[in-house]
């Protein structure tokens, strides 16, 4: 597992594999649940990314949809329902129920002590829009948790309200518009990594497909660490594994960190 510091993501050794991000819903489990939490603390990943939105009286909670269901059908947009309104409908603190952020940081609180002493585990937030990032960010300083978390899921927007209010988090450039699938040219690549350093994002995450061994090193040496969703064929963790990444998003963080071990090489030990 990883140090921590409180610094801007630190790139590995050109010769160091990546860490694994256990995606929202890894091992077969239903995304953003507490039963997908415990599962990716169970399991061999370095960093835990969960999705948040918030609701229409400001409370952040685990979704990657912008819509939930009702029991009696249908459903409807989390900003339009109060938190008390998604309590109601979802039996929150369940396996499968809707969780506060403030939720999810009891629990993995809980996790780190009780499945990983002695250790933090880095949480990768996926802020679906502004107002999540936002106020996830005042609940992170009210506990002290800044070095704790990596904001994702921040397009050009995004990065410059980061820039501007969360000077004290580390947060990613997501930078999929910008780059096209395939082979990306030379001037995408210095366009994607002049934003992120005009915004003091601490890395750059990218769809895999739109990644390359050129793009990483191209990164890399602009100070740009660069982090890859979401692999999961191993064949395909094979091929982004060559190119060098910070790390990897998979819903099979075990099978990734089985290759990465099988490598021989010696885990990367920074973010």
């Amino acid at each position: 597992m990883m140090s921590l510091n409180a610094a801007p993501l630190s790139a590995p050794p050109l010769t160091a594999p990546p860490l694994v991000t256990a995606h929202a819903g890894c091992m077969g489990t239903v995304a953003n649940s507490r039963a997908s939490i415990v599962a990716a603390f169970a399991s061999r990943a370095d960093i835990v990314e969960v999705d948040i939105r918030a609701t229409k009286d400001g409370i952040v909670v685990l979704t990657h949809d912008d819509t939930i269901p009702l029991p009696g059908g249908g459903r409807v947009r989390v900003e339009d329902l109060a938190w008390e309104e998604i309590r109601a409908a979802s039996a929150p603190g369940g396996e499968e129920g809707v969780m506060r952020l403030e939720m999810l940081f009891d629990l993995t609180g809980e996790l780190d002590r009780t499945m990983r002493p002695g250790r933090r585990t880095v949480l990768n937030l996926d802020a679906k829009e502004p107002s999540a990032l936002l106020v996830a960010a005042l609940l992170l300083r009210a506990r002290g948790m800044e070095s704790e978390v990596i904001f994702s899921g921040l397009e050009i927007g995004e990065i410059a309200i980061a820039h501007e209010r969360l000077p004290d988090f580390r947060y990613l450039f997501n930078a999929d518009a910008l780059v096209p699938a395939g082979r990306a040219r030379s001037g995408d690549m210095d366009r994607v990594c002049s934003l992120a350093s005009e915004h003091g994002c601490s890395g750059i995450n990218l769809e895999w497909t739109r990644g390359s061994a050129a793009f990483v090193e191209y990164a890399r040496n602009r100070g740009l660490p660069v982090m890859l969703w979401t692999v999961d064929r191993e064949e395909d963790m094979r091929t982004v594994l060559a190119y060098g990444p910070h790390s990897i998003t998979t819903n099979h963080p075990d099978l990734l960190a089985a290759l990465i071990e099988s490598s021989g090489k010696e885990k990367c030990n920074v973010l």
